[in-house]
């Protein structure tokens, strides 16, 4: 059985994740949902990877471009979220919803976790993928990853 899979990914990093999903057999991607725009504190001009999203989803599942808060997901078995900046309603996922998170949950919660833990001159950092609740970044992890931060900074 397919998963009815939407997906909510930004950036580069959700890029990658979304080539994955596209290859996926047990994925059925209904739709992806990604920041047309960068944030307005980084120029607000047009995402350089939007080009790419919108190239490997032409006639394989429908991509929205979405700007500000309020996007209600369709049902679908599974939601994926990667890089998001806006806090989704996770109800509407029948078996699961995941984010992926750049951090060390719960240390580095909420917006710029790599910047943070850099700043804070960690050694390691992690992604940590766990179960979304209506809390930021506190659902249950499901998996974390960690890399060794290069000395050199």
């Amino acid at each position: 059985m397919k998963l009815k899979t939407i997906a909510f990914l930004a950036r580069w990093p959700g890029f990658l994740v979304l080539k994955d999903l596209l290859i996926n057999p047990k994925i059925d991607l209904q739709a992806v949902f990604t920041h047309g725009n960068l944030p307005k504190a980084e120029g607000g001009l047009e995402r350089p990877e939007l080009a790419y999203y919108r190239n490997v989803t032409t006639d394989r599942c429908e991509l929205f471009e979405i700007e500000g808060p309020g996007v209600l997901a369709p049902d679908a078995d599974l939601i994926i979220c990667l890089s998001w900046r806006f806090i989704l309603p996770v109800g509407h996922a029948r078996i699961a919803a995941i984010n992926i998170h750049r951090g060390d949950l719960p240390k580095y919660a909420g917006a710029k976790p790599v910047e943070r833990a850099l700043y804070a001159k960690e050694n390691l950092i992690a992604i940590t993928a766990h179960h979304m609740t209506e809390e930021i970044d506190a659902g249950d992890k499901i998996a974390v990853v960690w890399s060794k931060i290069p000395e050199a900074r």
